[in-house]
């Protein structure tokens, strides 16, 4: 089915059902029919075509957005820079047997190699420098760069109420809104103290697997959860797993999101923005993407004087926004994400110590083990 096709198959009601799960991610279909005024029956059969795997894609899904800060992990990303096939096998090896691994992709820009995202325990970054030092020793790696911030992360997301369906186009132009007036004044919101000192005294094995599930999709039954948990060993009554998903929805979850298929809407295009400017300048820039959000997916950090911009978007006037930056930048690095062919990773229950009440952090975990399956 051509996109274009596959798009204009959406009727109004499709449509208003799909804005509202946008708005609404974890609405039930009680409080969906209620919200469109449409007859539940009508909303069910609605939805289960949105969301039919058999469609190929299905137009959404529901991601869970887990809040790291409060399992005490820390998000960390590295751009690997490699020259040869061989040292690229070496980066995915690592990215494959490393157990804190979220994501991997291929990137091509400044740099050629790998973007690569890590979900590790606070406090440990040092252990994935010296990992990865170690590797460009070897000559696994030619070289790489750790990024990390110390402000939250501001994420913009698409709203199908912007998509014009004539055009197939995002009602959207990069000039525009860089024109948009700003606030003066939006303070970052750093990263919070950290509670895992408290929730680490209820943290079992099986609350990760489970969180581990709703990440793999949260729109399931718990009963269809508990059946998929009892495969990975965790054999838990319906009631027990209430209770436990009770404490991981309030402590370990900071979001949810509707997320639109990509390619359907013209967000395959990922790129990445890093750099170094002005502090006043990136203020603004921050100020902007809060105050008038962007209809594209994109993750934003800004340190002062450094800025790191992710983005799915449409090619549409993507120069408009380039040519903003490259004057505003020293150190300008872009790059394209080869996300179609990238690779997300589910928390691993086992990297969770129970009876130490903490995540597996030492050397030999973080680093060795994992290059000697590199040599092998």
């Amino acid at each position: 089915m051509s996109k274009n096709t596959y798009l204009k198959n959406l009727n109004q009601q499709e449509l208003r059902i799909l804005m509202e799960i946008q708005e609404h991610p974890l609405a039930t279909y009680d409080e969906l029919a209620q919200i469109s005024k449409f007859p539940k029956t009508q909303v069910y059969r609605l939805v289960k075509k949105l969301e039919d795997p058999s469609l190929k894609p299905p137009y959404f899904k529901i991601v869970t957005v887990p809040d790291l800060q409060n399992l005490g992990l820390n998000h960390l990303e590295v751009l690997v820079e490699t020259e040869t096939i061989y040292q690229l096998d070496k980066c995915k090896l690592l990215c494959e047997e490393h157990p804190y691994i979220w994501y991997y992709s291929k990137c091509f820009g400044k740099i050629n190699g790998m973007y690569v995202q890590f979900r590790i325990p606070l406090g440990k970054n040092d252990k994935i420098n010296e990992l990865f030092n170690l590797m460009k020793a070897r000559g696994w790696i030619k070289n790489f760069e750790l990024i990390h911030f110390h402000t939250e992360s501001i994420l913009t997301k698409p709203e199908v109420k912007n998509w014009n369906f004539d055009t197939l186009s995002w009602n959207f132009n990069w000039k525009d809104w860089l024109k948009l007036a700003v606030p003066q004044k939006m303070y970052p919101k750093t990263l919070k103290k950290h509670t895992f000192e408290d929730i680490r005294k209820w943290l079992q094995r099986r609350d990760i697997a489970i969180l581990a599930e709703l990440l793999r999709n949260v729109r399931r039954k718990n009963n269809t959860m508990i059946q998929f948990l009892k495969v990975r060993g965790f054999d838990l009554t319906p009631q027990i797993f209430s209770r436990r998903l009770k404490n991981i929805r309030k402590y370990l979850v900071k979001d949810y999101r509707t997320e639109i298929h990509s390619e359907t809407f013209d967000l395959l295009f990922s790129i990445l923005i890093f750099g170094y400017g002005d502090k006043f300048k990136l203020e603004e820039i921050r100020n902007r993407i809060i105050s008038n959000p962007i209809p594209y997916y994109s993750t934003v950090k800004i340190d002062d004087y450094k800025i790191f911009w992710y983005l799915h978007i449409s090619l549409v006037n993507l120069s408009d926004l380039l040519e903003y930056f490259q004057p505003l930048l020293h150190n300008l690095q872009f790059y394209y994400i080869d996300s179609p062919k990238s690779k997300t990773f589910l928390p691993d229950y086992t990297t969770f110590n129970e009876e130490k009440k903490e995540w597996v952090q030492n050397d030999e975990f973080l680093i060795q083990d994992v290059l000697k399956k590199l040599e092998s």
